[in-house]
C-alpha cells in the first residue's frame, strides 16, 4: 500500500518467481491513488486471504505497510473532522489497525490458516511511534530490522534484542526455548 508503481512492477517481475506468480494474488494501491483506495486496498487483500483460508488453504498474507494503511485512514478521518489525539492520528485509526490484523489465524474451516506479515515503517529506530506501538500491542511478535546493522553489512539486519515472539514458548520445545534465551543473553552481553 502506498508504494511507487515502479516498485510494485519490479516486485512482481523480479522478486516473484514464475511459480510464485501462479499461486499469488497481488493487491496494490500505489502512492498516487486516493487515501481511500490505499486503505481499502489493504482491507481487500485481507478479504482475499480470508476467502482462500476459509476454503481450507494455508495462506501467507504480506501487507506492506501498516504505517501507510494508518496514514491513509488518518487522512480520511481528519478530512471527516475527527480530532487527532496521538501524534496526529485520530482514535479510529488504531481501531482499524486492530480490526485488520485480528483477522489472521485460523478460520471457520480448521484445515485452513492465514499467516500474516505486516511491515511497519519508522522515522527513526529510537523514536516512539504510535503505529509501531499499536502494532506491537496486537501482533504475536515482531522482527526489528535495524538500519545500523544493515549499514554495517550485517544481513539479515534483525536486531535480536528488540525482536519478540509471544508464541515461541507455545510452539517450541522447552529445550529449544532455553537455548534461545541463552543465545539472546549472549548477544545482549556482546
Amino acid at each position: 500500500m502506498g508504494e511507487r508503481s515502479r516498485e510494485i512492477r519490479e516486485f512482481y517481475e523480479h522478486t516473484l518467481s514464475e511459480e510464485a506468480r501462479e499461486r499469488a494474488v497481488l493487491v496494490t494501491a500505489p502512492a498516487d491513488t486516493s487515501p481511500l483506495a490505499r486503505a481499502r486496498g489493504a482491507e481487500y487483500a485481507v478479504e482475499v486471504a480470508r476467502h482462500f483460508r476459509d476454503q481450507g488453504k494455508n495462506v501467507v498474507l504480506i501487507v506492506d505497510s501498516l504505517t501507510r494503511y494508518a496514514i491513509a485512514w488518518r487522512e480520511i478521518a481528519l478530512s471527516m473532522g475527527e480530532p487527532p489525539v496521538t501524534r496526529g492520528y485520530p482514535p479510529s485509526v488504531f481501531a482499524r489497525l486492530s480490526t485488520l490484523v485480528e483477522q489472521a489465524g485460523n478460520g471457520e474451516n480448521e484445515s485452513g490458516s492465514m499467516t500474516a506479515l505486516y511491515s511497519v515503517l519508522l522515522d527513526s529506530e529510537d523514536s516512539v511511534d504510535p503505529i509501531a506501538d499499536a502494532a506491537r500491542g496486537v501482533l504475536d511478535g515482531h522482527l526489528f530490522l535495524s538500519r545500523a546493522l544493515a549499514n554495517s553489512g550485517h544481513y539479515p539486519a534483525i536486531d535480536i534484542e528488540k525482536s519478540v515472539s509471544r508464541v515461541m514458548p507455545k510452539v517450541v520445545t522447552a529445550e529449544h526455548f532455553e537455548l534461545a534465551v541463552t543465545v539472546r543473553r549472549i548477544i545482549s552481553k556482546y
